[in-house]
């Protein structure tokens, strides 16, 4: 699929006058011509191209049908404006990307804006005290369990400011966990993926945080029980495999100035 050619054919589509091919006519009735108009005009019964989702096939794969919103972004990279929000969800239609979340806050100018979205995951902690004994004796130590709650999912801290050409300065603090047992029996883990920056951005721009990847490696191992162990010989009964996740975080945030409503004169 050339992109390159794209132009010269939006241009035909929308009739531009030329100079040279342009027919001089009077729109004012005045007598003296004060417009062109083309003369390669496409006679208007005529279906210049029609796009539709089950009629596009999948670029590299003509087995594959593109369905919205994958053909809006082909529509909008041809055209010359990449729709990025567009772009995410053509991956999430394929099960190449997942939102997690599309929350909507509003605040003040220069104040902060927290979202939280997640669980808060209890956590036991152990606690070893001394209690003494009576007569003098050696305290003893008595283990006392105690819960504290942890707070896992995606939060988002933002604060912004307005400055005087409209644009928006926004501190920004994006952190992502989940909680997952612990390979030994120690508790839980906590996987997180964590940004804090400042964005320069304009109304209505769209800001986009990234590279926050992780990446998983599992191993297993299967086999024979008993011989799977055994010295030098185990390889023969059981064999080892390995998997590897990678996950990139995107974090896309969209500001809008919302202005003070002045109310009507009297009132």
């Amino acid at each position: 699929y050339d992109l390159g050619s794209t132009t010269q054919f939006f241009n035909k589509l929308i009739q531009r006058p030329d100079p040279r091919t342009a027919k001089p006519v009077d729109t004012n009735l005045d007598g003296v011509p004060d417009a062109l108009v083309p003369q390669d005009n496409f006679p208007a019964n005529q279906n210049i191209v029609s796009l539709g989702g089950n009629s596009l096939s999948a670029l590299g794969n003509a087995a594959q049908e593109v369905v919205n919103p994958a053909l809006d972004l082909i529509f909008s990279t041809a055209i010359g404006n990449f729709d990025l929000t567009s772009f995410v969800q053509a991956l999430q239609r394929v099960d190449l990307a997942d939102i997690q979340a599309e929350p909507t806050i509003t605040t003040l100018d220069n104040r902060q804006a927290e979202i939280l979205v997640g669980d808060r995951v209890p956590i036991r902690i152990i606690d070893v005290s001394a209690v003494g004994g009576g007569g003098g004796a050696a305290g003893t130590n008595v283990p006392r369990a105690t819960v504290q709650f942890q707070q896992t999912g995606i939060n988002l801290r933002v604060t912004p400011h307005v400055t005087g050409t409209r644009q928006i300065l926004m501190e920004v603090h994006a952190e992502r966990s989940n909680v997952r047992p612990a390979s030994v029996d120690i508790g839980f883990t906590f996987q997180t993926q964590q940004a804090d920056n400042q964005i320069l951005v304009s109304d209505g721009e769209t800001a986009v945080i990234g590279g926050l990847t992780v990446t998983e490696v599992t191993v297993s191992k299967s086999g024979i029980p008993f011989l799977v162990d055994l010295p030098i010989l185990g390889k023969l009964f059981g064999f080892t495999s390995q998997t590897e996740n990678r996950r990139d975080l995107l974090i896309l945030i969209t500001p809008h100035i919302i202005d003070d409503l002045v109310a009507p004169t009297g009132q």
